[in-house]
This record gives C-alpha cells, structure tokens and sequence, in this order.
C-alpha cells in the first residue's frame, strides 16, 4: 500500500508542478507579447517629422523608431533581436525574448531556464486626406 501510495504522491505532485509552471510559462508568453507590441508602438510613432510636416508621405525614421523600439523593450527588462523596419518605411518588427525560471520542476531535476520569443508589428496608417 506504501509504494502505491508513493508513486501516486508522486505523480500528483509531478502534475501540480507542470501546471504551475505551464501556468507561469504561458504568463510569460503574454508578458513578452504585450512588451513586443509595445515596443512596436513606441518604435512605431517615430516618424520622419520633416517629410510628415511637408505633408508627404508619412514614413518611419529607421535610427529613431529602433531606438525607441530598443528601449521601450529594455525598460520592460526583456531582449531580442534588432528590431527591423521595412524597407518602405511603414512598419517596425519587435522581437522580444524573455526567461521564464520553472518553480515546481526543479524538484523533479528540471533545471534549465525556458526562454520564451514573441514578435510583434506594428504599421503605419495613412489618414485620408479630405
């Protein structure tokens, strides 16, 4: 009765730990899809001021929508890689990379750090003009 008893001990702590920790993994998940959309917002509003205030065709500033992309993202304490802007200037890629710690499956000899990767987009819209 003892070794049912501890084998079933153990399986219902092995299925508590994987659900605490996919819990917290898919907390992570949204956390860096929320930290990579706004990033590609803040990226997103640095626009070419002096083609925009010309009144032409409003387009992205490579340097400064990477910048802001950049440090909204390390603010948030995430990484990832260079965010990207197309090459006509209407959207911003965000990639962002976040370390998720597992809790409970350290117990069972789990002791690897799961990096979670998100990316989000964010584009240009052109009001029309009346």
């Amino acid at each position: 009765m003892s070794v049912f008893l501890a084998i079933g001990l153990f399986a219902v702590f092995m299925i508590i730990g994987l659900s605490v920790d996919g819990a917290g993994q898919l907390f992570a998940m949204q956390r860096a899809h929320n930290i990579a959309a706004e990033a590609a917002r803040a990226g997103g509003q640095s626009i070419d001021e002096g083609q925009a205030i010309e009144g032409g065709r409003k387009v992205l500033d490579p340097a400064a929508a990477v910048a802001a992309a950049k440090a909204y993202r390390e603010a948030a304490g995430a990484t990832g890689a260079e965010p990207v802007v197309d090459p006509d200037g209407q959207a911003i890629t965000v990639q962002v990379d976040l370390v998720y710690q597992p809790v409970m499956l350290r117990f069972f000899g789990w002791q690897r750090e799961i990096v979670v990767r998100e990316t989000a987009t964010a584009r240009l819209l052109d009001a029309p003009t009346p």
